[in-house]
């Protein structure tokens, strides 16, 4: 098996070591806890896991649009797989969305929106419009130079100055 070599600075490569390690554990010990727990009630681990797995999640939409509908931001949400808008204006689809938009804020990694023609988006939204990407699926590159202004959660001094 051939390993991949990344090419990255000490503190980076430390940490991504750390994380790595560290999910693994965590995962490997909660896995371990619920069979022992199922297996004292009686109950199929596996079926548990199956049944979690369906529950709808909050959504990491919800606090921002009402913090930015607090701050009197115009908003208007399009998610495939959420029909709550949280307050806000809801959309039929991604265009009807962004269109006339300043900005597109992207919060979940669908595979619509890692899919996206930013190239038509763009002729969709306002004249110098921004992407704020909460799930790095968004090329930095290619948006700045179809004319957005990009900012990327997590990308260190290196992205964001």
């Amino acid at each position: 098996m051939a390993a991949e070599l990344f090419k990255t600075d000490a503190p980076t490569a430390e940490i991504a070591k750390l994380a790595e390690n560290t999910f693994r554990d965590i995962n490997i010990a909660f896995a371990n806890q619920l069979a022992l727990i199922c297996e004292q009630h009686g109950v199929d681990v596996t079926e548990v896991i199956k049944l979690a797995d369906t529950h709808p999640r909050l959504s990491p939409a919800e606090p921002i649009i009402h913090k930015l509908i607090s701050l009197n931001a115009t908003i208007i949400v399009y998610d495939p797989h959420c029909g709550q808008s949280f307050g806000a204006k809801k959309a039929n689809s991604l265009h009807e969305a962004v269109k006339g938009a300043d900005c597109l804020t992207i919060i979940t990694d669908h595979i619509e929106f890692k899919n996206l023609n930013l190239q038509e988006i763009k002729t969709l939204m306002a004249e110098k419009p921004a992407i704020i990407d909460g799930r790095r699926i968004i090329n930095p590159i290619q948006a700045e130079r179809l004319g957005f202004l990009y900012y990327g959660i997590g990308f260190g001094k290196q992205r964001n100055n």
